[in-house]
């Protein structure tokens, strides 16, 4: 586990809530134009 959190920008592990607002965006009305797309949330470990 500490390789994969030195690899990281955020050198932490997320919580639920982490992730909670890109899937309530997603459900929410607000993404009704998003047709498509990545969204990463894995605390900059894709950079």
């Amino acid at each position: 586990m500490k390789y994969v959190l030195a690899k990281q920008a955020l050198p932490e592990l997320a919580e639920p809530e982490d992730i909670a607002g890109l899937a309530l965006y997603l459900a929410s009305q607000a993404s009704s134009f998003v047709t498509g797309g990545v969204y990463s949330a894995d605390g900059g470990y894709t950079i």
